[in-house]
This record gives structure tokens, sequence and C-alpha cells, in this order.
């Protein structure tokens, strides 16, 4: 009796161990949400940084973790440390501005106005935006 028992948990900890790995590595991958395919906040990257500025828990509460439409103009262009295309959006000179990391490569110059889309990760020093496509 005691080794059906044993056997059975065994049986059950696979199963479950086989559950959690599918979970982690095939199925959260494969249906992560897309910011392409969600209606966004449309918003100017100035009076975003700005909302966030003046009341952070109350624009957490409108913007924390929803796409984001964000206009602006291209203050500085880089690449983060996973090669991806990070730009900053907004005035020069602001204190704080719109951070944007994009989901793939971008070629983007400095200076020029674009519009993006992509979730919005908070306030540290710039509002954060995170999986961002260009949309024009």
């Amino acid at each position: 009796m005691f080794k059906k028992i044993i056997f059975s948990l065994f049986i059950i900890g696979i199963v479950l161990a086989a559950g959690v790995y599918y979970y982690v590595f095939v199925y959260a991958v494969n249906n992560k949400r897309q910011a392409s395919d969600q209606v966004a906040i449309v918003i100017a990257a100035d009076s975003l940084t700005a909302h966030f500025t003046n009341n952070e828990s109350l624009a957490n509460s409108k913007y924390l973790n929803k796409v984001l439409q964000v206009s602006g103009v291209i203050l500085e262009t880089g690449v983060n440390q996973e090669e991806k295309s990070t730009v900053t959006l907004g005035t020069e000179g602001a204190f704080s501005n719109v951070f944007v990391t994009f989901k793939n490569k971008e070629l983007l110059k400095k200076g020029d106005i674009i519009i993006v889309k992509g979730f919005c990760n908070g306030f540290l020093s710039d509002v954060v935006l995170v999986d961002g496509i260009v949309v024009k």
C-alpha cells in the first residue's frame, strides 16, 4: 500500500513539473500581449510627462500597464544591452521625458517627429514605455 502512494505522488509530481515547464517556457512566450493588437490611449510626450510629474499616483492609475500611443520629437536614439533600439521623446532641456524601448531594431534619427505605441511601465526619472512599435 505504501509503495502505491509513493508511486502515485511521483506520477503527480512529474505531471505537475511538465505543466509548469509548458506554461513558463511555451505558453507564456507564445501568448504575450501585443501593443499592435490593442486600443491605445493617445497622448503627446510632453502631456504624459506632465501628468506623471504633477501627480504620479493618479497617472499610474490611468496609464500603468496600459497601451499608450505617444507622439513627440526624438531627443536621443540608442541601443540597449539586448540590442533593441531605444529613443527618448520630449522637449530639449526638460527634466523628464518619455523613454521607449522598441520590440525590434528601428532606424530612427534625432529630431524626427514620430508616433510610437507601447506598454507603460511607469515613471522613474522618465516615463518608460516597453515593447514599442513605430506607428508613424
